[in-house]
């Protein structure tokens, strides 16, 4: 196996005959007795971003409380309940092509840990993208392959008040878009495709991974062997050309803070050429007639600090006017009680 596995569906609280329901695929998730018999010997998951997976259905509660009372409007007419029914998860599975034995191999944990991080980077952007607020991913090492999970929430919105994950799903939106009935699934199917593109072209192609298997692709032994060489040697050349936009960023920020430095350094320059100049004027002013320049600093100073003192005058005056008499003082003067005439 030297090619992606990766694979996206929504799921409902209440389940189906068609589709499980979230209490179960988060109870496999989690190693929960009961929900993972195909599991020789469970080990917990361990959780490579937001929350533990069982802590999900809470969240989820949670987040439909919220849209029920900040949609209420949108809601009416149609019942302001989300049935347990409708999907409110989107869970999505990637596989790498080491199988848990390889996986001990010296190097091989560095080649896993490399596809995981670029994983979890796609999988926020395209959660984002289709409207998914991304609360999960865990990585199973457990089974037959290493795995990741990830799960992704519905955001309550004016276009999606009752957080339908299928109005997210790139297949379930693409079906639900299209109008023609008999067109509904190859709409689907095509999105899919899109979808698997692109992560083939921002993450797989990267790690050395083929976008289909021999069977797909219509390949025999010696073929496909050829195609896992030429895709390790297509990523070697992308990881290459990773580093040098690296470097060659490196170097144009270095140059812009060259160049930063520089204008800083020429505009220091000009001030200091500036106060040396006048620095020298002053100084020749005191050599040609020190009297006379002590004498104008003086009147300079005296002028400044009457202007300074006119100035507190005027505000003093103002707040003089601002001022009233006390209440009733003419009634207390009038009064012959206790001023007789």
């Amino acid at each position: 196996m030297a090619y992606q596995f990766a694979h996206t569906q929504t799921y409902s609280r209440k389940g189906n005959g068609k589709s499980r329901s979230i209490r179960s695929i988060l109870g496999e998730a989690v190693r929960e007795e009961g929900f993972c018999p195909h599991v020789d010997e469970p080990l917990p998951p361990k959780i490579l971003f937001g929350i533990s997976p069982e802590a999900i259905p809470e969240l989820i509660e949670q987040r439909i409380a919220t849209a029920k009372a900040c949609f209420a409007k949108q809601m009416q007419g149609k019942g302001r309940s989300i049935r347990q029914d409708q999907h409110v998860l989107e869970a999505a599975v990637f596989s790498h092509p080491l199988t848990k034995e390889e996986l001990l191999e010296p190097g091989n944990m560095a080649i896993f840990e490399s596809w995981k991080n670029a994983v979890i980077e796609w999988i926020k952007k395209d959660f984002e993208s289709r409207g998914l607020e991304f609360v999960s991913a865990i990585a199973h090492l457990d089974e037959s392959h290493p795995h990741i999970h990830a799960y992704g929430v519905p955001r309550a919105t004016e276009s999606n008040p009752r957080m339908d994950a299928k109005l997210c799903h790139a297949g379930y939106a693409a079906k639900a878009a299209e109008s023609v009935p008999e067109r509904k699934s190859a709409a689907f199917r095509q999105a899919m495709r899109a979808w698997q593109d692109n992560h083939y072209q921002d993450v797989s192609v990267r790690h050395a991974l083929l976008r289909y298997g021999p069977r797909l692709a219509r390949l025999d032994r010696k073929a496909y062997t050829a195609s896992k060489i030429a895709a390790k040697d297509l990523a070697e050349k992308l990881h290459l050309n990773d580093e040098l936009a690296k470097v060659q960023n490196a170097l144009a920020d270095a140059i812009a803070t060259k160049t930063e430095i520089e204008n800083q350094i020429k505009t220091l320059r000009q001030s200091l050429e500036e106060m040396y100049s006048k620095a020298v004027e002053e100084s020749l002013k005191i050599v040609s007639d020190p009297i006379g320049y002590i004498k104008n600093k003086l009147l300079k100073d005296l002028s400044n600090e009457r202007d300074r003192l006119s100035n507190e005058n005027q505000m003093l005056k103002r707040e003089i006017s601002t001022l009233k008499p006390p209440q009733n003082a003419q009634e207390r003067l009038n009064d012959t009680k206790l001023y007789p005439r």
